[in-house]
């Protein structure tokens, strides 16, 4: 279980499966361990998704207050 907090401290995220949504961008979710909203890398893996990336990409997640 502390492996797991120990992963998102590096920033290697456990996106929550069901909620996995398509942006017309990149796929997001939120994480299972620590709750923040994360992003699928093109290559693999998950990532915290920073307010200023999404807004840059015109996700919808961006645009609620």
């Amino acid at each position: 279980m502390i492996f797991g907090y120990l992963s998102c401290l590096l920033n290697r995220h456990k996106p929550s499966r069901r909620s996995v949504v398509w942006d017309s961008f990149r796929y997001t979710s939120h994480c299972v361990r620590c709750g923040k909203p994360v992003y699928r890398k093109q290559g693999g893996g998950w990532r915290v998704a920073d307010a200023k990336a999404l807004e840059h990409k015109g996700s919808p997640e961006a645009r609620q207050p």
